[in-house]
């Protein structure tokens, strides 16, 4: 593959991962900046994405990379789309029921929020175990894939595909189904949720950037089934399509208003320390 679709898919990657994880400190470590555990799991599932992504960067091209970071990419790649389509499921079906608690004057409970976290790291456990399993006894299919962007399992037993793809799948028609109740319900009722889902950590603005990066899941999605003629060329695009979700993320997510509140106040205070301090 070019060194140009390589760098781009390094450049975004790495960009994607740095940004996330300065996101994620930022709203973990700010009372002004607060947000559901769901939300963590899923800003959480796109840092592991992009920290996947890079662990063969520098070993794209020539010799065969290092055998053990190419063999935990190629166990990695399938269970971290399960990852992200159900956290972000997670997500979403959170924002539904603490709507619905809001009209009926409750509280969410709280079990309901841990399950929603436990659910998509289970199904990524398991689908992380099933690969590993088969990788483990058909080490020779673990290779670098013909773009030269990451590792995969070559001829990837069916089991791990089908599985994967489902479980995936799955978690992509639940994005789509609650998005659809998210907005409907919110547009029905905006005056009465607005309040209550503050109160909640999920600030209305939430669901216009949920709705923007399902877009992008969805571009994604299509991007991912679109067979060029060139299976190199395909897989190309296949891999850059994924590298731009946690980098997408990242800026949707990213440039909300309380989470750069946060970082002018943390440079402003900087730049103040500086003037105070004798040079």
């Amino acid at each position: 593959m070019s060194n140009t679709a390589i760098i781009l898919f390094d450049i975004s990657s790495v960009a994607g991962l740095v940004l996330l994880t300065a996101v994620f400190l930022t709203a973990w470590g700010s009372s002004g900046a607060a947000r559901t555990p769901t939300w963590f799991t899923f800003i959480g599932s796109l840092i592991v994405l992009s920290g996947t992504n890079i662990l063969i960067m520098g070993e794209q091209t020539g010799p065969e990379p290092t055998k053990w970071a190419c063999f935990l990419q190629a166990v990695l790649i399938y269970p971290e789309v399960v990852f992200n389509a159900h956290a972000g499921a997670a997500l979403l079906v959170q924002v539904y029921l603490s709507m619905l608690s809001i009209e009926r004057s409750r509280i969410l409970p709280r079990k309901y929020v841990t399950w929603l976290v436990v659910c998509p790291i289970a199904s990524t456990f398991a689908i992380l175990v099933l690969s590993t399993v088969m990788a483990a006894i058909n080490p020779s299919v673990v290779r670098r894939d013909i773009s030269g962007m990451r590792c995969h399992l070559e001829q990837v037993p069916q089991i791990v595909f089908y599985t994967s793809v489902a479980v995936g799948i799955l978690g992509v028609a639940i994005i789509f189904v609650f998005e659809v109740l998210v907005i409907s319900k919110f547009l029905r009722n905006r005056q009465a949720l607005k309040e209550g889902m503050i109160q909640g950590r999920t600030a209305p603005a939430m669901i216009l950037r949920l709705t923007l990066f399902n877009v992008l899941i969805f571009i994604v999605v299509i991007i991912s089934v679109f067979v060029f003629k060139d299976a190199e060329a395909s897989l190309a695009a296949n891999n850059l399509a994924m590298a731009t979700l946690p980098l997408g993320g990242a800026i949707i997510f990213g440039t909300q208003k309380d989470i750069l509140g946060v970082w002018a106040s943390l440079l402003a205070i900087k730049s103040r320390s500086k003037v105070a301090s004798p040079v």
